[in-house]
């Protein structure tokens, strides 16, 4: 990441894990389906790592390369940011479909609790300087 003048120029690389069992569903009872699906036993986190990104005034239009299940896509997606001490805030969201990453949406008791196919992920992270 490069500030200048309080400007950010340029973000220079981001890998990001998170860890499957951090991940809580609305519904307890859902947790260890939603586990299974994304095959926490095999694939224990969840890898993002940036491949491409534009900045303009407050936003970031980025690429990413994201791996769920074993599974990798692209995904492209915008930022707001928000320039902090020795820093920045980024907020965003994006969608994405669990079947295009080989994932069943998981159902319990009996298919009659249903997680969607389509997943909106929001995120706000704070990056430091260093």
């Amino acid at each position: 990441m490069s500030l200048s003048n309080k400007t950010l120029e340029k973000l220079h690389e981001l890998w990001l894990s998170i860890p499957v069992y951090s991940i809580k569903g609305e519904k307890n009872g859902m947790n260890k389906d939603i586990y299974e699906a994304l095959k926490a036993k095999e694939y224990a986190k969840i890898n993002l790592k940036l491949t491409e990104s534009r900045i303009e005034d407050t936003s970031v239009f980025y690429t990413i390369q994201l791996s769920i299940a074993g599974n990798s896509k692209i995904v492209n997606g915008k930022s707001n940011i928000t320039l902090i001490k020795n820093g920045m805030n980024a907020q965003g969201d994006f969608k994405i479909k669990l079947t295009d990453f080989g994932i069943t949406p998981p159902k319990a008791v009996f298919g009659t609790l249903k997680v969607g196919d389509e997943i909106h992920l929001s995120y706000s992270i704070v990056f430091e300087k260093e």
